[in-house]
């Protein structure tokens, strides 16, 4: 018993501290980007080429995470996820061009698109909230370090040896996953009348797809072009476009460690005032052009919809059943991914053509979506999987 819980011990570590590898990178482009692009001789527009790459890789990647699991395991996914992860950190560092550093960013994400989901199907199906909530967390403080140690570090090389800095991490966390890991196969939705298990509801599940894509393409594209927007439309230094990233990434980690804490009884206050929260800092960014109220804006932004993403995943098994949980919540990611390339390639769009002026419209009119769409899965949560959400049953929780 000892020995087994020494070792949930190391894989929960584990887990926090793959969540913390995430956020790094994903606070880190938007931020070294004014300097990247101007070592590789880019216009402020093409970030949303790296962001589709990116986004692209990590839609395959967690679209292929359950089937892999269910023919490989966790444990070669975990591996393989860190492998990539590092090796794209490192190419996108030593990259002499942009295309390069497009390879780079693929590779990254993809790794990255793996951890995400095998990690989260992992503990979501063992019925750990605050874990989850924990983790996601954890993965904001990454995010928010970034643009701190940016803002601190005037060097125009700084990101290089930042992204050496997120591959040291992910060899790290290789290391650590080779040790900690092991061969798990997780569940098979297996035929509903053989296991008696729960038919899915395909428009419910459609519209929590919907969701994902609304709530992590307003969080992705917000804090990509945060800094992007205080820098080159506001006319602001560095250092101040890295605080308005910093209190987006801050105010999104503090959120999620509130809901975390509140468990699953608490996540329908949470979702809802989350997105209202979201759609007042969009507005107060779009109504104003003072530099004071786009730091409070982006950090109202972070703090509203820093809880969603945590709260939809871990009630996933809740609402379509533990058989069907790894391969939903691998759709649920691959959506997300989606909704980071719309959201953040189309405000690239949207920039090229009209200025980085714009970009306080496009977070309001995301953040307007997002909200209908989290109210519309908020009236449909008795229907998603026949069975109440919120109120879990002691024997719908996994054996340990």
């Amino acid at each position: 018993m000892i020995i087994r819980r020494g070792r949930c011990s190391a894989r929960s570590a584990a887990g926090l501290l793959t969540f913390f590898a995430l956020g790094i990178p994903d606070g880190m482009l938007g931020v070294a980007w004014p300097e990247m692009r101007r070592a590789h001789h880019e216009p402020a527009s093409a970030l949303s080429i790296l962001l589709v790459c990116g986004t692209s890789a990590f839609f395959t990647a967690t679209a292929l995470s359950a089937p892999a699991a269910y023919r490989f395991g966790s444990r070669v996914l975990l591996i393989g996820g860190s492998v990539s992860a590092t090796l794209g950190g490192v190419v996108i560092a030593a990259g002499s061009s942009f295309i390069t550093v497009a390879v780079g960013v693929a590779l990254l994400s993809g790794g990255c698109g793996l951890l995400d989901a095998t990690v989260s199907s992992m503990v979501s199906l063992a019925g750990k909230t605050r874990l989850i909530g924990l983790m996601h967390s954890i993965y904001a403080v990454g995010a928010a370090g970034a643009p701190l140690v940016l803002a601190a570090w005037t060097s125009s090389s700084s990101w290089r040896f930042l992204y050496l800095g997120v591959a040291a991490t992910h060899g790290v966390l290789l290391t650590t996953w080779c040790v900690v890991a092991t061969d798990e196969r997780l569940p098979r939705r297996q035929h509903c009348a053989r296991t008696g298990s729960r038919p899915l509801n395909v428009l419910g599940v459609a519209v929590a797809l919907a969701t994902f894509i609304a709530v992590s393409g307003v969080e992705i594209a917000a804090g990509a072009w945060a800094a992007v927007y205080v820098s080159d439309g506001l006319e602001r230094s560095a250092a101040t476009a890295s605080l308005a990233a910093l209190g987006f990434w801050a105010a999104l980690c503090a959120a999620r460690i509130g809901a975390g804490s509140g468990g699953i009884r608490r996540a329908r206050a949470w979702m809802i005032g989350g997105s209202i929260a979201s759609a007042l800092g969009s507005i107060a960014l779009w109504t104003s052009p003072a530099v004071g109220m786009a730091l409070a804006g982006f950090a109202l932004l972070g703090a509203g919809v820093g809880p969603l993403l945590p709260m939809l995943t871990v009630l996933t098994p809740h609402r379509v059943g533990h058989e069907a949980a790894a391969q939903v919540i691998g759709w649920q990611l691959a959506a997300a991914s989606v909704g980071a390339a719309l959201a953040a390639g189309g405000t690239g769009v949207w920039v090229r053509h009209s200025g980085v002026q714009v970009v306080p419209s496009a977070l309001a009119l995301m953040a307007m979506v997002m909200v209908a769409l989290v109210v519309l899965l908020d009236s449909r949560t008795g229907s998603l999987a026949g069975a109440a959400v919120y109120q879990i049953a002691p024997e719908s929780r996994p054996a340990a």
